[in-house]
């Protein structure tokens, strides 16, 4: 799970444990089994190539996804169980959030049919954002 912690005036506060921390889960609080503090730079203006290299093979994405300054964002979209106009209704504002997205961010589109092993992730956000402008919801479609 991810926490950006900041104060009144927004700005980031740096010192804070696991103990600062409580999650629920179902009304239980959940023991916190590991903890660790990233700091991350805002260069999203001015990104440091080398820190948001493409992913141009497996190997690349297998070695930038086990960074710790790297987030993986898996997008679901359920054609089958969300209809045209929902659909129409919420992929501007998901394509919106990954073009907003840290350029160290890996992002993969999965549908219900995608094999797990198929789930590749990438950084051209404008490409993800762009694919997810053209799904398209089919429920109760059943031409």
């Amino acid at each position: 799970m991810d926490v950006i912690a900041t104060d009144k005036q927004g700005k980031p506060v740096t010192d804070l444990t696991a103990q600062d921390f409580e999650i629920k889960e179902g009304g239980k609080v959940q023991v916190i089994d590991s903890f660790k503090r990233i700091t991350l730079t805002d260069d999203r203006f001015d990104p440091d190539p080398a820190r948001a290299a493409p992913i141009t093979s497996m190997e690349a994405q297998q070695r930038e996804a086990a960074r710790d300054d790297v987030r993986l964002i898996t997008i679901f979209l359920d054609d089958y169980h969300t209809r045209l106009g929902n659909s129409m209704a919420v992929r501007e504002k998901l394509a919106r959030f990954v073009t907003e997205l840290d350029p160290r961010d890996m992002v993969a589109i999965m549908y219900p049919l995608t094999p797990t092993l198929a789930v590749t992730f990438s950084r051209d956000h404008a490409g993800t954002a762009a694919a997810i402008m053209t799904f398209e919801g089919r429920k109760c479609n059943y031409t």
